[in-house]
């Protein structure tokens, strides 16, 4: 079963949830390139989340990176105070 990892909060209008992948997977010496071909997930994919950390992810594909960057899944996950603004909601991963 593959889920989706809600980072969009409908009533408030904002994202709730941040993916840190980009500052983790450069802390562990990988590019997108690399991260791709080591994880399985889509360069697209990588490059997508890397411009807009607060994109919908599937947990098989934050399952993926988690598990090449030697981490636990909820490590790529920050989650926001409520106030936070700017943020919008985008298509899966």
């Amino acid at each position: 079963m593959v889920l989706e990892v809600q980072v969009y909060d409908l009533e408030r209008g904002i994202s709730v949830l941040r993916l840190k992948l980009k500052e983790i997977a450069e802390k562990h010496g990988f590019s997108p390139q690399s991260l791709a071909r080591a994880s399985g997930v889509s360069y697209s994919t990588i490059l997508r989340v890397y411009r807009n950390p607060y994109r919908y992810v599937t947990t098989l594909t934050l399952g993926k990176l988690a598990s090449t960057l030697g981490i636990a899944s909820p490590e790529l996950i920050e989650e926001l105070p409520e106030e936070a603004e700017g943020s919008q909601p985008q298509e899966s991963c």
